[in-house]
């Protein structure tokens, strides 16, 4: 048993399409540790931004038990959400966005914390509309740290984003991962994504069971190898079969 993270049992999770019922969570029990990034996988209407949602308590599941440990003890967790979309109140500024959760909007600490965190310190005082794609997902990024959550979810928070600042934010990712200590749960349909920022892959497979693959490897990631060749193999089957 893990001593800081998520313990789900046994989860199930149907949603009503016109007179069917649809399984979108097919029994999964599985842990979640508060030191790894871990990637959920799969191709669209799979049931990962569910299970996602469903883990960070923002949607009910029919059935199963999901619970969070904070050093061995039972716990209501903290969580950092950050959406594909960057979600900002574009009347606000940067700084003004970071401390949004803040009850006392004149504590200038946290905000300097996160700026310097996600290299926002020449924007705190720009608007939404003055920021490129990238930089508005450092700044919903920032504002989910600020909140100093147990937990950093992530839902394809990269997706809309080009190669290059896509690449630039995955390595952002790790960096926060590594200089925070906290776990991140990442919702991804891409392979190479998961492969390069994953300590543990979660892929969804045939009869929406989940399959988990530990990646025991440091980040200077070389995907070209023949171990993440091997990996990516065996995690284009799972979707194959998932697609039968």
């Amino acid at each position: 048993m893990i001593s800081s993270g998520y313990t789900l049992k046994n989860i199930k999770k149907k949603y009503q399409v016109e007179n069917e019922k649809i399984t979108v969570l097919n029994n999964i029990s599985l842990e979640i540790d508060n030191e790894d990034i871990t990637v959920i996988l799969g191709t669209s209407g799979c049931g990962k931004t569910t299970l996602l949602r469903a883990i960070a308590g923002i949607e009910d599941v029919d059935s199963g038990d999901i619970i969070f440990r904070k050093e061995g003890c039972i716990c209501k967790p903290r969580i950092g959400f950050v959406f594909q979309e960057s979600r900002l109140m574009y009347w606000l500024t940067v700084s003004e966005n970071i401390s949004l959760h803040s009850s006392n909007k004149k504590t200038d600490v946290d905000v300097d914390k996160y700026l310097e965190i996600m290299n926002l310190q020449k924007f705190r005082n720009a608007y939404p509309s003055e920021l490129s794609g990238g930089m508005e997902q450092r700044v919903s990024v920032a504002r989910a740290l600020s909140f100093n959550p147990d937990m950093l979810f992530m839902d394809e928070p990269f997706s809309a984003l080009d190669y290059f600042t896509r690449m630039d934010m995955q390595n952002e990712v790790i960096r926060i991962h590594e200089s925070t200590s906290k776990g991140v749960v990442f919702v991804t349909h891409d392979i190479d994504e998961a492969l390069t920022i994953g300590n543990k892959i979660l892929v969804f497979g045939k009869d929406k069971k989940l399959v988990e693959l530990e990646i025991g490897y440091g980040y200077d990631r070389d995907l070209t190898s023949e171990y993440f060749i091997e990996i990516k193999r065996n995690i284009l089957r799972l979707l194959d079969n998932a697609m039968d």
